[in-house]
Parts: C-alpha cells; sequence; structure tokens
C-alpha cells in the first residue's frame, strides 16, 4: 500500500580484471504486488587505479580493524583524515607513512601497483615480507620496513627500483615490541644493482652470506653504492670476509658514514680501505670487531 517516492540501492562491485570486454548483470525487483521490474547493470572495463589498489590492501590486511582507517568515498587528496599516513599528488599515491601501530596485517602486494609511489614506509605493522612485485616501483626511492613482522628474502627484483636510496629492514636491538621481530632471512646481492643508495640498515635480522662485493674500476674506485653512507647490518649471520671497496664509499662521508658490522660470522683480514677510513680507530672495536673473527 501506498507509494515510494524515495528509495536507495547500493551495490557493491569488486574491481573488474576479467579479460573480456564488459560484464552485465540483472538485478530483479519484486513488489508487494507481484510486479516483476528488471535492473540492468553493465560495466566496462577499464584499467585499474590507484583507488582500487588502495582498496584491495584495505581490505586484505585487516582494514576494518585499523586503528585509523581510509575514507574511500573521500577525494584522492593529501588529507590526514581522510587518508591518514598517504601522500597524493594529481590524485596519485606518492608517499605512504605509517609508523605508529594502526592493525595493518598481510600482504603489500597490492601496493606494488601504485605506480607513482615515492617512498613506502612501515613500522609496527604486520606484514608478510616484501614481494616479488616490488621491483614494479620504478619511482621509490624509500623502502622502510620496520619491526614489522615481516621475513623471507629479499626478492630479486628489489634490484630493479634503481632509484632508491633509503633502505631499512631492521629491528631495534633491546626495544622491538614482542610479536614485531623481522625475520629477514637470506643476503643482501640485489642492492648491489642500485647504484645511488645512501643507506642500507639490515640489522637485528636473519641474514646470512657473504657481504655484496662492490664493482671496482681500474683505480679501485666503487662503480655503484658510491654515495653509501650508512651500512648497518649487524647482529645477523654474514660471513666470508669484508670486500674491499667500502671503506672507500663511506670514506666520502667522514665523520658521518656508518660501518656497522659487529656480531656477525665475519672473518679474514680487514681490507685497507676500511683500515684507512678516518672512524676506523675509534668505531673498530665495537663496530666491526666485535663478534666476528676479524683480524688486522
Amino acid at each position: 500500500p501506498g507509494i515510494v517516492n524515495e528509495s536507495e540501492l547500493k551495490l557493491k562491485i569488486d574491481p573488474y580484471m576479467d579479460v573480456e570486454d564488459g560484464r552485465t548483470a540483472y538485478l530483479y525487483l519484486k513488489g508487494s504486488n507481484g510486479v516483476i521490474d528488471m535492473l540492468t547493470v553493465t560495466q566496462d572495463k577499464k584499467p585499474l587505479g590507484d583507488i582500487d589498489y588502495l582498496r584491495m590492501f584495505y581490505e586484505s590486511a585487516n582494514g576494518e580493524n585499523w586503528v585509523k582507517k581510509w575514507n574511500f568515498d573521500a577525494p584522492l587528496e593529501t588529507n590526514a583524515t581522510n587518508w591518514p599516513g598517504l601522500k597524493f599528488e594529481n590524485k596519485r599515491v606518492v608517499e605512504i607513512d605509517i609508523q605508529s601501530p594502526n592493525g595493518i596485517e598481510g600482504d603489500i602486494t597490492p601496493l606494488c601497483e601504485l605506480t607513482e609511489l615515492r617512498s613506502l614506509k612501515l613500522k609496527h605493522q604486520k606484514i608478510t615480507g616484501i614481494p616479488e612485485e616490488i621491483g614494479q616501483l620504478s619511482q621509490l626511492t624509500t623502502l622502510w620496513i620496520i619491526e614489522s613482522a615481516a621475513g623471507g628474502n629479499l626478492p630479486e627484483s628489489l634490484g630493479e627500483c634503481q632509484l632508491l636510496t633509503s633502505f631499512n629492514i631492521s629491528n631495534h636491538p633491546t626495544s622491538t615490541p614482542a610479536g614485531f621481530n623481522n625475520t629477514f632471512s637470506g643476503n643482501l646481492d640485489a642492492l648491489i644493482k642500485i647504484p645511488g643508495i645512501v643507506t642500507i640498515k639490515a640489522y637485528c635480522n636473519n641474514m646470512s652470506g657473504a657481504l655484496p662485493v662492490i664493482p671496482l674500476d681500474g683505480n679501485n674506485l666503487p662503480t655503484t653504492w658510491k654515495n653509501l653512507k650508512e651500512f648497518m647490518i649487524y647482529t645477523n649471520g654474514f660471513s666470508g670476509s669484508i670486500p674491499y671497496g667500502y671503506g672507500v664509499a663511506i670514506e666520502r662521508s667522514g665523520s658521518s658514514g656508518i660501518f656497522r658490522v659487529n656480531d656477525n660470522q665475519l672473518s679474514g683480514q680487514i681490507p685497507s680501505d676500511i683500515k684507512a677510513w678516518s672512524q676506523y680507530a675509534t668505531r673498530k672495536t665495537a663496530w666491526i670487531l666485535q663478534g666476528n673473527n676479524l683480524t688486522e
């Protein structure tokens, strides 16, 4: 009885990724008087955008239980209330910075489709690891997965992030919250392909193998990692000797350079360029010799 003057029907449609050209859905509406009407919904296939990949990540990473949630009804503009931790430029995601416990749990693979992303910083979340798809982020300059229960080997594709300058997968030596320790394994070889890297922090993990060999030119000068300023891989299981080249690169930063490899399984003689480093005399015991089998 009566007439309905206003009504609202909401449909939630998953992102469309099928190989066909489009899809059509039919919604049948039946009134109390027995009349049936049909609503046809047609969806054309179109490329997925940043909003779709953000939604995929949100829904697969416990988004409904986040402390600070994303508002998918809001415009793609930098706004700490609607999009906490995100920065946009021209409606594209360029930065993700979430370093306070937020309840994020899951795989960051959908974020690897944000092709304008320059900085990804996550701390005190629960991330499965760094996926092979990370190499798709050609604009990435900063990658931090700190104290976020992440593990596994570093993917080979990480070397395709050619603009990367800051890499941090570390744990705090004494105060990482229970359940948030990273447990990365394997080696750092993928990073040697990144020419302009400045900071490498992988301390307090389960990494092993040899330290990457820095390529040298005819004058024994590094041809990559020439801007290396901070190399901090202490408290892991790295073995073998320290290759020549690290001291040459670190010395460029003078007193602000950091070379911390203590508490691994390194052996052999410390190379001449490390011993020529201006900070060697004051740093050698705690930062290099401690917990290794190195000789001068």
